[in-house]
């Protein structure tokens, strides 16, 4: 039962705070490619990893035969 608790926790929790993570990985990006700063930091890194989480798509292709 707390399992199942825990499990809801953390979804609401992801669903609450994911949209600021990735405006945050957006504004981190912006400042390396507008800006200029350094592409080199780990801030960037994960910045990277969390859009691509978020922008990864999932196409399925359905053929007529």
């Amino acid at each position: 039962m707390l399992n199942i608790v825990m499990l809801v926790a953390l979804v609401i929790f992801l669903l609450a705070i994911g949209p600021f993570l990735v405006i945050w990985a957006v504004l981190e990006w912006k400042a390396v490619l507008v800006n200029g700063a350094d592409p080199w930091t780990f801030n960037l890194w994960c910045a990277t990893v969390l859009l691509g989480a978020f922008l990864r798509a999932n196409v399925t292709v359905k053929r007529k035969d």
